[in-house]
């Protein structure tokens, strides 16, 4: 591309790309002027009046439960809380515990340490309640200063009574957590 100036190849070179790049990009008047009116339009938009939503803010955070539909079943997990013990060496039967602590590191973990939440599921099918998983128990609660044992209460906020549960479904054997499911400590209502 000559422009009738005397620019050795090079150049020409460049300054043809920057050319064509300009032209993608030609601020007109016509667009400069549309810009200022949107802005101006924008700023007489009076922002004193709060904006109203359908449902108001809740207010708090609620942390201890989530709540979804899987078709017409409502599934609510509501956590119990954790358990933070200290690793045996033993504890990754298959993995030396220097391998487990690389890669707990990894993801910024403490090493050493086994962190493991517990998250009771209830399944609410219309006519009946179920609970999978009880949790650790209340009693928990206090000996852990509230780390764990927090199941009864996260159920009550997300507004499910303890009472209505019709079944307990245990995914797994813990000896203690069963043992208060089957005697009714947990679920009066259970049979």
């Amino acid at each position: 591309m000559n422009t009738g100036r005397n620019i050795p190849d090079y150049r020409e070179q460049h300054l043809g790309s920057y050319r064509e790049e300009m032209e993608m990009s030609n601020l007109t008047r016509r667009h400069l002027l549309a810009g200022a009116a949107i802005a101006t339009a924008t700023c007489n938009i009076p922002f004193e009046t709060p904006a109203e939503a359908a449902t108001p803010p809740a207010g708090k955070q609620v942390s201890g439960w989530y709540r979804y539909k899987v078709g017409t079943i409502e599934v609510t997990v509501a956590t119990d809380g954790v358990a933070r013990f200290k690793m045996a060496e033993d504890h990754v039967t298959n993995i030396k515990l220097d391998a487990v602590n690389a890669a707990l590191a990894e993801v910024f973990m403490e090493k050493d340490m086994m962190t493991t939440p517990y998250n009771p599921i209830a399944v609410n099918a219309g006519s009946k309640l179920a609970v999978i998983d009880t949790g650790t128990g209340e009693s928990n609660y206090k000996r852990s200063n509230g780390v764990g044992g927090q199941f009864i209460t996260n159920l009550v906020a997300a507004g499910i009574d303890r009472g209505a549960v019709d079944t307990v479904i245990i995914s797994h054997y813990h000896g203690r957590s069963h043992k208060r499911a089957a005697d009714g400590r947990q679920f009066a209502h259970v049979s």
